[in-house]
């Protein structure tokens, strides 16, 4: 055989060996997908069966019964929307509203809306938005659901007496959020798939926090905003997310900016 068709077909044989690697990956995927769908619906679904025999059996009075169903279709429904959304989001087919937002007024949106939560489990929440006027070029509400994915995974983690901060800073092109607590912090072996749809790395954190999507919508979105999302953490310490987003176009204009 010609040197150049051994050459042709030694290409075709590392093209063939590349799709079947992506192949099997995408299988895996696909396979842990399920069962991980598959266990994250095993749990509530149970609990129904539980509550409904307790009432149909007088264990649990009806109201009681009722309510704790309610609970539950409540938690199925979450579970629903953030895999939607997280489906939506690899996919690419997030519609985004990009503008010019001021930092300071979406770190305050959010702050509002968890104190209460911090206040509750006694972690104290620190707000810091850097420069006056500093603004991004993004998505209001998708940036608003980032910061609130990050810092509902960051109280989760932090235990009473803990503290959590929010901060922003100037990021040579861009605007960096960040978002540092005094939690549990992640193995260096598990700091690479927190991202990961479901992964936890602490097994026993299975049902009541979170879909265990967040994360991975986070980062999603920050992508599709032009942006990156990372993490550095120390176990024992605690774990620092940050997220680059573009700095708006003009930083003197006034920013839009509708909360929601």
């Amino acid at each position: 055989m010609p040197e150049g068709g051994q050459d042709e077909l030694a290409e075709l044989a590392h093209s063939f060996n590349t799709m079947a690697s992506t192949l099997a990956s995408v299988e895996q995927s696909r396979v842990e997908l399920i069962g991980n769908v598959a266990h994250e619906l095993r749990a509530p679904v149970a609990a129904v069966r539980g509550y409904v025999e307790a009432a149909q059996d007088g264990v649990m009075a009806h109201d009681q019964a009722l309510s704790a169903i309610q609970r539950e279709l409540a938690g199925l429904e979450r579970l629903a929307g953030d895999l939607s959304l997280v489906s939506r989001v690899e996919a690419g087919q997030v519609e985004l509203t990009l503008q010019d937002v001021l930092v300071a007024a979406l770190l305050a949106q959010v702050q509002d809306r968890y104190a209460l939560a911090f206040e509750d489990k006694g972690v104290t929440l620190q707000v810091d938005a850097g420069r006056a006027g500093l603004q991004v070029r993004a998505d209001p509400a998708r940036s608003a659901q980032i910061l609130a994915n990050l810092l509902s995974n960051a109280l989760r983690h932090t235990a009473p007496g803990g503290a959590v901060r929010v901060g922003a800073q100037d990021a040579g092109g861009g605007v960096r959020l960040v978002v540092q607590d005094t939690g549990t912090g992640i193995a260096p072996e598990h700091l690479h798939r927190v991202f990961e749809r479901f992964f936890r790395a602490d097994a026993a954190r299975t049902r009541g926090e979170g879909s265990g999507v967040g994360l991975t919508v986070a980062r999603g979105l920050t992508r599709a905003m032009g942006g990156e999302l990372s993490v550095t953490s120390t176990p024992g310490v605690g774990s620092v997310f940050q997220v680059e987003l573009p700095a708006s176009r003009d930083r003197l204009d006034p920013p839009a900016f509708t909360e929601t």
